[in-house]
């Protein structure tokens, strides 16, 4: 009589659930300005010194700044670096404007391109910024200026990734438990061998016992 043999039952389909989308964490902002209103001589740089203790790297920096001049299109105005970063000084503005009398600007990657090789680097230090007289008979005067920077979020501290290595406070405890569980198996296990040597000695001296009483 042919058996058919029972078929396994097919495994339930299983649909991959999607990642849940990740927040990235969200820009800190830190903001640096000074009043300057410094006057600016025909044919001479004023320069204006701004400082930034923050440690964390920036995703972005931007510069905003204002000032008045008789002719604008006679300016240079460059934002020098820390010294420490290795970069070249931006500038922002080369004989630009014309006959304008104000300048009221905000700089930034968008404007001066050369400002993205800033990301991802520490800005502290002390950055400077010069403005030239590149022309004679106009004079004007710095207002102020300043520095916006969006920080990076920290990387994670290295004392927590230290203690990655160290056993759990659970671990820890559970380990003294394992040493007297395997202390008291090793004494039963002695115990027990024990034993069967008193039984075997005895079991000797029975069978001496009789052979000497048939003797």
């Amino acid at each position: 009589r042919a058996v058919q043999l029972a078929q396994p039952a097919a495994a339930a389909a299983v649909t991959p659930q999607p990642a849940a989308p990740t927040t990235p964490a969200p820009l800190r902002e830190v903001t640096r300005t000074r009043r300057v209103d410094a006057p600016r001589p025909d044919l001479r740089t004023v320069r204006s010194v701004l400082s930034i203790n923050e440690a964390a790297p920036a995703a972005a920096l931007s510069v905003a700044l204002e000032l008045r001049h008789g002719y604008i299109g006679d300016l240079v105005i460059t934002l020098h670096p820390p010294r420490a970063l290795g970069l070249p000084p931006f500038v922002l503005h080369e004989r630009g404007g014309g006959g304008r009398k104000s300048l009221k600007k905000v700089y930034d990657a968008t404007t001066t391109p050369a400002l993205q090789a800033l990301a991802g680097r520490p800005c502290r230090g002390r950055w400077t910024l010069s403005v030239r007289d590149a022309a004679a008979q106009d004079s004007g005067t710095l207002v102020g200026w300043g520095l916006r920077l969006q920080l990076l979020p920290a990387p994670p501290r290295r004392a927590a990734a230290a203690g990655a290595g160290r056993p759990s406070n659970a671990a820890a405890a559970a380990r003294p438990a394992s040493k007297k569980a395997a202390t008291k198996t090793v004494a039963a296990r002695n115990r027990s061998a024990e034993g069967h040597n008193e039984g075997h000695a005895e079991r000797e001296a029975d069978r001496h016992a009789v052979a000497e009483h048939l003797a």
